[in-house]
């Protein structure tokens, strides 16, 4: 893969940037008739807060509405599994229920642990990881979904 540095920028040639869950920013504009994920966070003495959000700019095509409304529906069982006592399989189980009858594919965890930096490394939201969830755990719920049909 070739790079280009400039003040601050990496850029990556790839096929489809869109497939890619963590990539570098760049100064390229948005355009129109395209799909943007933004995983961003704040940190308050060194604890942090990340979000995750998908746009896309333009009608989007019913394929991507019909993603949407599928890890919509995951995503409020997962978060309805949440509670202490329940490890993280329980809660990546309740997300496959609903999810994986809809027929899109998901093949990595649905979120990790959080703490003093980005990832503390102490759990995944994935179904073969036994933790118990128990108060005051934090975490981060992310339902991507990277396609490359998407791109």
């Amino acid at each position: 893969m070739s790079r280009r540095r400039s003040w601050g920028t990496w850029r990556r040639a790839r096929p489809s940037r869109a497939a890619a869950p963590h990539i570098k920013w760049t100064d390229r504009p948005y355009k129109k008739g395209r799909q943007t994920n933004f995983e961003v966070g704040a940190f308050v003495h060194r604890y942090c807060c990340p979000l995750s959000r998908t746009v896309y700019l333009g009608e989007p095509p019913a394929r991507l509405r019909y993603v949407h409304d599928a890890v919509q529906e995951g995503f409020l069982s997962a978060l309805a599994a949440t509670r202490p006592g329940a490890t993280c399989g329980d809660v990546h189980r309740a997300f496959v229920k609903a999810f994986v009858p809809k027929g899109v594919r998901k093949e990595s965890r649905i979120g990790y642990s959080l703490g003093i930096d980005w990832s503390d490394l102490c759990f995944s939201l994935q179904d073969d990881d036994a933790t118990v969830l128990e108060p005051d755990f934090t975490f981060h719920l992310i339902i991507g979904i990277w396609e490359k049909a998407d791109a």
